[in-house]
């Protein structure tokens, strides 16, 4: 004030608050679907289609956690607002952030597709709208589509690697890609015809 500097508060705009009401129907979740980058693999709109109907929309408020280090498996959550931080427990018991994902990222697609347990915790630390992938979505598209479990392994076998690479884990002794097909395969046997 004393040397005539416009205050913050001069310069504050307000304007009203997004619409947060909006819905997520048909159209949305498969555009949602197709531009999601682990689930691109289903470029076929049939594809697309079929999973998109065995999704939902949920809101989570601050603070919820989605899934949490050794837990058991399930669904995965394309981020479609909000943001969630993602944290590993190291071996002294202490958890450390490993990222945050936000608008457009996926969640939990490892333990969904291979039946493991959660790699890491997910955090929401900005109140998070996010689709719903379930098993049985994947199980009605691999169903009809037993070629798609070779894709989704290739770009799953690439996250594991960020995710080592991140974690500053050890390299692993075989190949992720192989790997990730052998968990896959277990997990969706029926699906693929295997059982």
């Amino acid at each position: 004030l004393k040397n005539n500097f416009a205050s913050p508060v001069q310069q504050l705009e307000v304007q009203p608050p997004p619409d947060r009401d909006f819905t997520v129907g048909e159209k949305e979740t498969r555009a949602v679907l197709a531009r999601a980058p682990r689930v691109a693999s289903a470029r076929d709109e049939d594809q697309i289609a079929d999973l998109a109907s065995h999704c939902s929309v949920h809101q989570f408020p601050i603070g919820a956690v989605l899934m949490k280090q050794g837990g058991d498996p399930g669904p995965m959550y394309v981020i479609l607002e909000g943001a969630v931080s993602i944290t590993i427990a190291g071996s002294d018991g202490t958890s450390h952030e490993v990222a945050v994902s936000a608008t457009g990222d996926i969640v939990g697609e490892m333990s969904l597709m291979t039946g493991a347990p959660r790699t890491a915790t997910v955090t929401v630390v900005a109140s998070m709208r996010g689709l719903e992938i379930t098993k049985s979505g994947i199980e009605a598209l691999l169903e009809k589509t037993p070629g798609l479990a070779e894709r989704f392994s290739a770009i799953l076998a690439q996250r594991q690697r960020e995710l080592d690479q991140t974690a500053d884990h050890a390299a692993r002794k075989i190949n992720p890609e192989t790997d990730i097909l052998t968990r896959m395969k277990t997990f969706f046997a029926s699906a693929l015809g295997l059982a």
